[in-house]
């Protein structure tokens, strides 16, 4: 029973656990309506914000009452209403969390913030939003799409043309994947705007042909669209009477809110063109739509001298006040647009700078850390590789004195055996000398022992070598780069000199080498012993360091009948 409630208990926990995590990362709400209009948000915004308005978000559970604020964001967003707020957004953002709706929260709080003139604060969201969607190129490709392009007029507002082209490309390119024939239209004709911007007319003409050839499958109107930016590119272009003739078939096709747009490039066209006439026309049926886009353009050419010819004569103290005025108007909102564009475009600066500082910081500090392991490293492969040294000598040293061991026992059982043979021809003299053999061995031995504590100190070299007249023969040979043959007398007054120093040196090299030291080998032995250091016998024997070396090892092997350390050598030498 115990068990069984055990095991409900736990399938309670994990149910629960379930459940929170799947209202943590929930897409859709549990309302019908709210689900129904998710639907048609798209296609039918102005009905959705209606119904929404039929809806009291009292009622609503509490994921569905954000998603309500959403749907209400989004709905005005589509109906291209102009946001005035930022709470219902705010509200939206911080209640979804993990939800996979976060990315295009977002992208809609980066809307809104565009209409608020937060330029700063709608680039920082349409970055967030873009670092949310997954980076599988399949995966999001309208929303995608949709933030780049948004991003890309944004930054061609704040007049950052090549910022804003590589997100316009990545646009076009969300739109070719999804085969969204219309939204590439826009997007081409996007890129044409920002390459019309920095002066590359050549490429901005090439997108604004493919927007057209894109069109003509589509509406009138996309044509009409894309004909007139190819127009007003002829324009900028310098291509006046090309430009006419492309905007002057348009005239009567284009919809009311696109009449001024081309009405206003058919003027400036004409002025260029020296037809005032026409010029005149032109802009007094700009006047006569009824739509203030523009009109500062349509005075502007009804008062030049050109055009003022083709008026009445009471007219043209009118427009001349509707000009002054419209100009002294738009150019009050320009330098207000252009304190919000500077004041946003410090912020953002700022911001950047901040962030730049930031990154600088984590890479001092990380080069900072790479910098102290690599030292921590380097001390601790310093102090393996001494100690490595220290355990090397130590077993050098017992080694020596194993081997030594078992030939003074070898030693022993030959002097027994000598001391109880019946052969009695054996000379006096051979038993003599297996007693020195044995004497000396001994004495080694005991000078072996001792290495570990030899080694530490440094030799002093005796005074009478020091102060003889062969020792200062050798420096100044050293100081002359000399090198001295095998047959140099200096070798005999130098044997001489260490014989009365150590009077018992030779008897001990011999006894241990038992013979086999080369002359070379011997000369070493004696500048070892007068302290001579191995760069100065290099200069006395005309030898590279190394040679010096192994004839150091070579010394050792014979003396000791093992590899030895050559400053152990040394050590063993100077101390016989």
């Amino acid at each position: 029973m115990r068990i069984n409630a055990m095991n409900r208990t736990l399938l309670l926990i994990i149910t629960t656990i379930a459940i929170i995590a799947c209202g943590c990362t929930r897409q859709h709400p549990s309302d019908p309506r709210l689900q129904r209009l998710t639907l048609s948000v798209d296609t039918e915004p102005q009905a959705v914000i209606d119904s929404l308005a039929a809806i009291d978000p009292a009622t609503l559970g509490d994921y569905d009452r954000h998603y309500y604020n959403f749907l209400t964001v989004k709905a005005r967003d589509k109906a291209y209403i102009v946001h005035t707020s930022d709470s219902l957004i705010l509200d939206v953002i911080n209640h979804f969390g993990r939800s996979p709706k976060m990315a295009e929260a977002l992208y809609y709080a980066g809307r809104v913030y565009s209409d608020l003139g937060d330029y700063p604060t709608a680039l920082r969201y349409f970055h967030d939003a873009l670092d949310r969607i997954s980076d599988d190129p399949e995966d999001n490709n309208i929303l995608r799409a949709s933030i780049a392009s948004q991003t890309a007029r944004l930054m061609l507002n704040l007049r950052m043309y090549s910022k804003a082209l590589p997100f316009a490309e990545t646009a076009l390119k969300c739109s070719l994947n999804t085969g969204d024939s219309i939204c590439s239209i826009y997007d081409r004709t996007l890129i044409g705007n920002i390459m019309v911007r920095t002066g590359n007319f050549g490429e901005a003409e090439k997108h604004y042909i493919k927007a057209l050839n894109v069109a003509r499958n589509t509406s009138t109107k996309d044509t009409i669209e894309a004909l007139s930016e190819l127009g007003t590119l002829q324009y900028e272009s310098h291509n006046y009477q090309k430009s006419y003739e492309i905007l002057s078939k348009l005239h009567d096709q284009a919809e009311i809110n696109e009449v001024n747009y081309i009405l206003a490039y058919l003027a400036k066209s004409c002025l260029k063109l020296h037809r005032g006439e026409d010029a005149a026309q032109y802009a007094k049926e700009m006047l006569q739509t009824g739509s203030e886009n523009n009109l500062r353009i349509a005075y502007y050419i009804l008062v030049q001298p050109e055009v003022r010819q083709y008026l009445d004569p009471d007219s043209i103290d009118y427009y001349f006040d509707k000009y002054l005025e419209i100009t002294e108007s738009h150019y009050n909102a320009h330098e207000q647009q252009s304190a919000i564009i500077q004041a946003s475009m410090y912020d953002y600066s700022l911001h950047e700078r901040m962030r730049q500082q930031a990154e600088n910081k984590k890479r001092t500090l990380s080069i900072i850390l790479a910098v102290t392991i690599s030292a921590l490293m380097g001390a601790f492969g310093m102090i393996m590789y001494l100690r490595y040294r220290y355990q090397k000598s130590k077993t050098d040293l017992l080694d020596v004195n194993y081997r030594l061991n078992l030939l003074n026992k070898a030693c022993s059982i030959k002097s027994s055996n000598t001391h109880h043979a019946d052969d009695t021809s054996q000379s006096e003299d051979n038993i003599n000398d297996d007693q020195e053999i044995t004497e000396y061995r001994n004495e080694l031995n005991e000078y072996i022992r001792s290495l570990d504590q030899l080694s530490k100190k440094r030799y002093s070299i005796p005074e009478s070598i020091l102060c003889s007249e062969v020792y200062a023969k050798l420096k100044n040979a050293i100081s002359q780069n000399k090198t001295l043959n095998d047959n140099d007398p200096i070798w005999d007054e130098l044997h001489e000199l260490i014989k009365k120093v150590s009077p018992d040196f030779d008897k001990k090299i011999r006894t241990l080498s038992s013979g086999r030291i080369t002359i070379e080998e011997l000369h070493t032995i004696f500048l070892i012993k007068a302290g001579v250091r191995p760069s100065d016998q290099c200069k006395l024997f005309g030898r590279h360091a190394s040679t010096i070396t192994f004839r150091r090892t070579s010394i050792g092997k014979k003396i000791m009948c093992g590899k030895l350390n050559p400053s152990l050598v040394d050590t063993l030498i100077q101390n016989l």
